[in-house]
């Protein structure tokens, strides 16, 4: 772009020397080469913006992705606590259905979050 704008001031410079008549062709080129490096620094503001937007979303999905992971373990500790036969020595009913409780409690809250965000 700053070619083809750098092009068009050359353009404007070599009709103004022309002379007075060409002025107003010189002026249009001008007004072209500003245009241009307006829609030029409003594309990079969009950019920016874009980038920050993109950055923003998988920063959130990157804490969802945690939390649900978190939940999961919680889940697969309570169901290893429920079946696994080592497990069940070492836990009570009241024991494994609070693990379970704090499992789904942990996974509705992960999905809460991604929804809200949606």
């Amino acid at each position: 772009m700053a070619d083809i704008v750098e092009r068009l001031r050359e353009r404007a410079d070599s009709y103004r020397q022309s002379g007075p008549s060409a002025e107003h062709t010189a002026v249009l080129l001008e007004e072209a080469a500003i245009e241009i490096e307006r829609l030029q620094r409003e594309r990079n503001y969009a950019v920016r913006w874009a980038n920050k937007s993109v950055d923003a979303v998988k920063e959130h999905d990157d804490a969802i992705i945690y939390r649900l992971q978190a939940a999961l373990e919680k889940c697969q500790k309570a169901l290893a606590a429920m079946i696994d036969p080592s497990c069940i020595a070492q836990s009570t009913v009241l024991n494994a259905f609070a693990m379970a409780t704090e499992a789904e409690a942990a996974a509705r809250t992960a999905l809460e979050a991604d929804q809200c965000a949606s």
